[in-house]
């Protein structure tokens, strides 16, 4: 059967704590989330030296985002056949003009403070396309591999994350960033909290045997772990509807925002132009989500 055939799984770029998964059979593989554009000729040469004479059949995308997309051009280049794989929703993101503009803004801006060389004259934005459609509960059969689509709304309207044989999952970066029992949870729904809940449940319940989160790498899906995970996303909404009551402007909320999370996820290759994007996006959420609460503790602060 095919979910008996054993896959390894490497972390392309570990190294800046990146987005990028190979998944490699006995004959072939499949790459997740290129990542950055400034490290797309990196990640090409490092599956090569992987790969050898193997075949990469697909690439498969969680979210439209710079970080996890934007070095799918130097892919395209190296596999010119290669088809790509995202959300449908996703697919119509590239298809946006300003879209691209601020992938290609964000890109190089991420080189600039991560003081990574990057040639962007010679970047092929044109290239950043999707091929296939997918949709929730999709079952994609690739040679040696059955990816399942896994809707998982919250962090973008577009996120999915994917199970490989029934039994090692990438996930989107909806359930939150880290993951780390010692560096701490950080957050990641931009457009619902409680989407986010939902889709928390629904990695959890796809039960994977492993777990490889983006910007983290290899977890262990165990009771402790879920746990964690449930604890630390409601911690944070707590936390953000503290900073929306207690801090009366935009601007003393997203400094407040970056003192209790950016800190914790920033490692020299996210921008905070980035970052305080994100930050504004949740704080938005919150607000929209659990007007109560809000109202509740801001009488508290008064």
């Amino acid at each position: 059967m095919i979910k008996e055939k054993k896959v390894k799984v490497y972390y392309i770029d570990e190294d800046i704590k990146g987005t990028c998964f190979l998944v490699q059979g006995e004959q072939e593989a499949i790459l997740f989330d290129p990542g950055m554009a400034y490290y797309g000729e990196t990640v090409v040469q490092r599956v090569k030296e992987i790969l050898g004479t193997q075949p990469l059949r697909a690439v498969f995308l969680t979210h439209s985002h710079y970080d996890h997309v934007a070095a799918l051009p130097y892919v395209r280049q190296a596999w010119p056949e290669i088809k790509a794989y995202a959300a449908e929703y996703a697919c119509h993101i590239f298809e946006k003009t300003k879209a691209k503009q601020m992938m290609f803004h964000m890109s190089k801006t991420a080189a600039e403070e991560s003081h990574h060389e990057w040639k962007s004259d010679d970047y092929k934005g044109e290239l950043l396309y999707a091929d296939k459609p997918l949709e929730d509960g999709d079952r994609i059969a690739l040679g040696e591999f059955v990816v399942e689509v896994i809707e998982t709304i919250g962090h973008t309207q577009c996120s999915v994350s994917f199970l490989i044989n029934d039994e090692v999952m990438i996930s989107s970066e909806t359930i939150g960033l880290e993951g780390d029992f010692e560096g701490g949870y950080v957050p990641a729904f931009l457009i619902s909290y409680k989407k986010t809940v939902d889709s928390l449940r629904r990695t959890r319940e796809a039960d994977p045997k492993q777990l490889y989160m983006p910007h983290r790498g290899l977890v262990i899906p165990d009771e402790r772990y879920w746990k964690y995970m449930e604890k630390g996303l409601a911690a944070t909404k707590d936390e953000i509807i503290r900073i929306l009551a207690s801090c009366p402007t935009t601007e003393e909320q997203i400094l407040e925002m970056e003192e209790v999370f950016w800190k914790k996820a920033a490692d020299g290759a996210w921008p905070r132009e980035a970052f305080d994007m994100n930050a504004k996006a949740m704080l938005r959420t919150v607000a929209a989500e659990f007007p109560e609460e809000l109202s509740k503790a801001k009488s508290i602060q008064k």
